[in-house]
């Protein structure tokens, strides 16, 4: 028989709890009919909440920054309270955010924001993660909106200005910026290819990825922008290098189409979900398997796993402090793992039909995107509420403070350091 899990049943898992819902409220003529929640996002410093609420429309709600704890019940009347329809005469203050909405001509599959500030000057390097520094108007703050059509809408966010990048000829599944504030623009096609845009050139197009057989589904930037992963049809894997626009490594061990991929906060794992109902924790720089994380239990065969099994997974998404990541489920499970234990989820929850999600600034909350339109936020459960080992802080902090890794562990040799540090030795 199978199961969902592996060594315990559903009630033995502690349940991430809803909070609160965010239901579309348009309703404007002349948007398309689709009402999936394809992507969920934040803004780099965090201050804004963004969905595709169905029938071609994007939605930002400012967003509680800072606290380390929330008192739910605000927070449920914050989040509605600035859900309203805007006002076409509602404009954005020097001191108060507004609800922005965005209308579009077609189905919206994809969102992405990427500044004009790094994303290192945007995070505080300290341990908490907590503390963000806000963009204004002299930052350049730009949304990417990934179409059925094939077009990606370009928002500039402070100055509402808006322009059209036309090329790609089917659906643009997924989006990314590189994080060193240079507004590179990668996009994933299900063209069966990748392209790479210079937004600050005037969404100038420098260059097409090709190597992907069919489907590019996801796409993502390693933490220092380096590399960048993308993941397709069959199970494809690659990492490629951005200077060259090369593929340098190919990571086998999906059976069905990698649909999700996703580097920890310090580079040092790519994680990567797909519609074998598995999760997979790579080394990015070796392209060796850590850990899987199966949906299924026991884990099927290939030859059924590359099949309709009833157990696609649909999204994927690392908390920030680089100690948990979400995975959703075709079974109606949100699951929430340690990415450094892969026994069982540590938090579940049932959900309708979800399709996308992402962590809040403080990794307490997850956000999770449904065929229905509906945009649903969970609180970790209090027992989960813990700061991780301080052994993994300091892994983190090396990672992330040191330019070249790789360098540190090749002059580190195989000693333990050495393997603590590479993920090789998890906890």
């Amino acid at each position: 028989m199978t199961e969902n899990f592996q060594f315990v049943g559903p009630d033995d898992i502690d349940e991430a709890h809803e909070i609160c819902t965010l239901n579309p409220v348009s309703t404007r003529t002349g948007t398309v009919s689709g009402k999936e929640t394809w992507s969920v996002a934040f803004t780099p410093d965090y201050s804004y909440f963004a969905w595709s609420s169905g029938r071609g429309i994007v939605r930002l709600i400012p967003w509680i920054r800072d606290d380390n704890t929330y008192d739910y019940r605000a927070f449920n009347e914050f989040v509605n309270k600035n859900n309203h329809r805007p006002s076409i005469h509602e404009e954005r203050s020097e001191t108060e955010h507004k609800v922005i909405e965005y209308v579009c001509n077609s189905n919206v599959w994809s969102l992405a924001f990427g500044s004009s500030v790094s994303h290192k000057k945007l995070t505080n390097t300290q341990l908490g993660y907590r503390h963000y520094q806000h963009l204004d108007d002299d930052n350049i703050l730009m949304l990417a909106v990934g179409l059925h059509s094939g077009s990606i809408v370009l928002f500039n966010v402070f100055k509402r200005e808006k322009f059209t990048l036309i090329d790609h000829k089917l659906v643009v599944r997924s989006l990314a910026f590189a994080p060193d504030g240079s507004l590179t623009l990668v996009s994933a096609c299900r063209d069966n290819t990748l392209k790479v845009w210079d937004v600050k050139d005037d969404g100038n197009m420098v260059c097409t990825l090709k190597g992907h057989k069919g489907w590019v589904h996801d796409c993502a930037f390693s933490p220092d922008g380096t590399y960048m992963a993308s993941v397709g049809a069959r199970g494809a894997v690659f990492i490629w290098n951005m200077s060259n626009y090369k593929i340098v490594r190919k990571l086998v061990g999906h059976y069905h189409d990698a649909v999700n991929c996703q580097y920890s906060p310090d580079g040092g794992i790519l994680v990567t979900s797909s519609w074998d109902a598995r999760a997979i924790a790579w080394d990015p720089s070796t392209g060796q398997k850590l850990l899987e994380f199966h949906h299924i239990y026991p884990p099927m065969d290939p030859v059924f796993a590359g099949g309709a099994n009833n157990s696609f997974t649909r999204g994927l998404s690392i908390s920030p402090n680089g100690h948990h990541f979400a995975t959703l489920c075709e079974d109606g499970y949100l699951r929430i793992w340690s990415l450094l234990d892969n026994s069982d989820p540590i938090a579940i929850a049932l959900v309708e039909e979800p399709i996308s999600c992402c962590f809040s600034p403080n990794g307490m909350v997850v956000a999770v995107g449904c065929r229905n339109g509906q945009v649903s936020f969970f609180v970790m459960p209090m027992s989960q509420n813990t700061s991780p080992k301080l052994q993994h802080l300091c892994r983190m902090a090396i990672r992330k403070t040191i330019p070249d890794s790789q360098l540190l562990l090749q002059r580190l040799n195989i000693g333990w350091l050495a393997r603590y540090l590479s993920y090789k030795q998890m906890k």
